[in-house]
């Protein structure tokens, strides 16, 4: 599968969370572009500084399926499982 959003401006509008989700969102948008580039010490670096934020872990175990999406626009694949309820 081929990589299909090259921009953050490209999905940001339709994401429905409020501002400070929206920053983490974006922070691990640009993990995902290092990690498609395959700059891993980057990636780590933003992976790293997301885990030390409040709230972060929970709120990522609770949307999967966005992360999900985004990894599939990015990098066009993905390692997690579509979470249905």
């Amino acid at each position: 599968m081929e990589r299909s959003v090259s921009k953050w401006s490209e999905i940001n509008s339709s994401i429905q969370v409020d501002d400070d989700r929206k920053k983490w969102l974006r922070s691990y948008f640009k993990a995902q572009e290092a990690l498609a580039a395959k700059d891993f010490s980057k990636a780590r670096k933003i992976f790293t500084r997301l885990n030390k934020i409040e709230g972060y872990n929970d709120f990522e175990d609770n949307n999967q399926n966005l992360f999900m999406l985004i990894d599939i626009a990015v990098r066009g694949k993905t390692n997690r499982s579509l979470k249905i309820s």
